[in-house]
C-alpha cells in the first residue's frame, strides 16, 4: 500500500470515529478534576480553556487507535474480515487468542455497565457452546482447550457479577432489568454444565467449579431482587420474588436427587472394583504358587518371602488408592467429606429445603431464600465429592456393580438411602 493511499484511509477513519458522549463527559470532569487538584485552580469557569484541554487529549487517543485501524484494515481489509475470520475458532486454534482479545477490547471500549453486563453475558454464552465442540472434537489437548474455556467462561462470569454490583449502586431500575436476566441466564447456563460428562477426573471438577461460579451469580441476582423488594421498589413484586425462591427450591430438589443417585453407585462401583482388584491379587499368588517346582522348599520359601505375609495385608485395592489420590492432588485447599459422611450431608440439605419450603408458605421470602442458600452450599459439596469419585460412575463391563458381594460391600461402607437402590 503507497503512503498516500494510507493517509487517505487514515483521514477517512478520523472522520469516522466518533467518541461516546457519556464517554466524553466523564472523562472531561475527571479531567478538570485532577488540574483542579493539583493547581488549585477553578478550571471550571473557563468553558473555553476546558475545551481545548479535552479535545487535546482526544486526539491524543484516537491517533493510535486511528493507526491500529488502519494497521488492521491493511491485514485483514476490513474489521468485518477480521471479526468472521475469528468467529468460529476454537480453543486450541491458532486464531482462538486473537478471538478472545477483540471481545476483551469490545469490552473495554463500552462504557455503560448495563451494556458491559450484556456482553459479558453473551462471552459466556459462547464458551459453553465451545466447550460442547470441544468435547466432540477429542484430540491430544483436549483437556488443555476444556480446562482454558472453562477459565475463560468463569472469568466472564465473574464480570457479570462485578457489572451486576455497580448497577446495584448506581441505577436501581437497571439492576433489576441486569438481575432478571442474569439470574435466568445462570439457570440454563448450570443446567448445561451439569450436562456435561468430560472422562478426566479434574475436567470434572473443573466443571464442577464453573457451576458453582454461575450458582452463585444466580444468587447474587436473586439477592439484588429481595433487596429491591425489601426497600420497597415497586418494580419488584412479593409473587416474582416468590417464584424465583420456588424455582430455585425445585432445581435443588432435582439436583439432590440425581446426586443420591450417584453417591449410591459410587459406593456399589467402588465395592465392585475392591473385589475385582483384590480377586485379582489373589489370582496371581495363587498362579506363583501353583508355577514353583515340587521338591523345592528353599525356593517356594524365597517365593513366599516375596508376597506379602498373612499379617501384612495385599496391596490395597486400586480403587481405593485412586479415589485418595483425586481427593489429595485435586482439592488441597479443602478436605473433602468421605462417602459415609454423604448421607448425612443429604439429610441436613433435605432439611433446609424443608425450612424454605414452610418460611415460602407463610410470605417470608428472604428468610426462605437464606435455608435455601444454605442447601445450596451441602448440595455444591456433596457434588465436590461426587466429581473426586467420577471414575466410580462409570466402570468397565467386566464389573459387575450389582452384584450381591459388591452390594453388600457398599452397604458396608454406608450408602445413600434412595429410591433408586430399591428398584
Amino acid at each position: 500500500m503507497k503512503k498516500k493511499d494510507l493517509i487517505k484511509q487514515l483521514q477517512g477513519l478520523s472522520q469516522k470515529i466518533k467518541p461516546d458522549l457519556e464517554w466524553q463527559r466523564s472523562n472531561r470532569d475527571i479531567l478538570v478534576a485532577q488540574i483542579n487538584a493539583q493547581t488549585g485552580l477553578d478550571y471550571k469557569s473557563s468553558k473555553v480553556l476546558s475545551q481545548a484541554i479535552t479535545q487535546k487529549i482526544f486526539m491524543a487517543v484516537l491517533k493510535p487507535i486511528a493507526y491500529a485501524a488502519v494497521i488492521l484494515l491493511a491485514i485483514g481489509g476490513s474489521w468485518t474480515v477480521g471479526a468472521n475470520a475469528t468467529k468460529n475458532s476454537l480453543p486450541g486454534d491458532l486464531l482462538y487468542s486473537l478471538k478472545l482479545s477483540g471481545e476483551r477490547l469490545q469490552v473495554n471500549l463500552t462504557l455503560n455497565d448495563e451494556k458491559r453486563t450484556n456482553l459479558e453475558i453473551a462471552f459466556a454464552t459462547k464458551r459453553l457452546d465451545e466447550i460442547q465442540k470441544v468435547m466432540n472434537k477429542p484430540d491430544n489437548k483436549s483437556k488443555e482447550n476444556l480446562d482454558l474455556t472453562l477459565q475463560k467462561f468463569q472469568e466472564s462470569m465473574a464480570n457479570v457479577k462485578t457489572g451486576l454490583s455497580k448497577l446495584e449502586l448506581s441505577n436501581k431500575d437497571k439492576a433489576i432489568k441486569v438481575a432478571n436476566l442474569v439470574d435466568e441466564k445462570a439457570k440454563v447456563f448450570v443446567d448445561l454444565l451439569q450436562t456435561k460428562k468430560p472422562g478426566n477426573t479434574q475436567v470434572n471438577q473443573n466443571t464442577q467449579d464453573a457451576i458453582t461460579v454461575s450458582k452463585a451469580i444466580g444468587e447474587k441476582a436473586v439477592s439484588v431482587l429481595l433487596n429491591e423488594f425489601e426497600a420497597g421498589n415497586g418494580n419488584v413484586t412479593l409473587e416474582e420474588v416468590t417464584n424465583k425462591v420456588n424455582t430455585k427450591i425445585e432445581s435443588l430438589e432435582k439436583e439432590l436427587e440425581t446426586a443420591k443417585i450417584n453417591i449410591a453407585a459410587i459406593i456399589i462401583n467402588k465395592a465392585a472394583a475392591a473385589e475385582k482388584a483384590k480377586a485379582q491379587a489373589e489370582a496371581e499368588k495363587a498362579s506363583q504358587e501353583s508355577a514353583t517346582p515340587e521338591g523345592q522348599p528353599e525356593t517356594t520359601s524365597n517365593t513366599n518371602q516375596s508376597q506379602p505375609s498373612e499379617a501384612q495385608p495385599v496391596n490395597p485395592p486400586a480403587a481405593e488408592n485412586t479415589n485418595q489420590a483425586s481427593v489429595d492432588q485435586n482439592n488441597t485447599e479443602e478436605t473433602l467429606p468421605t462417602l459415609e459422611e454423604m448421607d448425612g450431608k443429604i439429610k441436613e440439605a433435605e432439611s433446609f429445603i424443608a425450612q424454605a419450603k414452610e418460611l415460602l408458605k407463610n410470605s417470608s421470602v428472604t428468610q426462605a431464600f437464606e435455608q435455601i442458600n444454605k442447601a445450596d452450599e451441602l448440595i455444591t459439596l456433596i457434588n465436590k465429592v461426587i466429581a473426586a469419585n467420577s471414575q466410580y460412575l462409570e466402570v468397565p463391563g467386566d464389573i459387575n456393580p450389582t452384584s450381591d458381594s459388591g452390594a453388600n460391600q457398599g452397604k458396608a461402607e454406608g450408602t445413600v438411602s434412595t429410591d433408586s437402590e430399591k428398584s
